[in-house]
C-alpha cells in the first residue's frame, strides 16, 4: 500500500511540474520549443 502511495505522489508531482512548464505556453510555442517538449516527455516517461 505504501508503494502505491509513493507512486501516486510521484505522478502528482510530475503533473504539477508539467503544468508549471506549460503555464502560458501556446500550442504552437510548445511545438516549436524542443526544450519544453523534452521536459514534458521525460516527466511522462518516468511515470510508467
Amino acid at each position: 500500500m505504501k508503494d502505491d502511495e509513493v507512486y501516486l505522489r510521484h505522478i502528482l508531482d510530475a503533473t504539477r511540474r508539467i503544468e508549471e512548464y506549460l503555464q502560458g505556453v501556446e500550442y504552437q510555442d510548445f511545438m516549436d520549443t524542443h526544450l519544453i517538449q523534452d521536459g514534458v516527455v521525460r516527466l511522462n516517461r518516468d511515470n510508467r
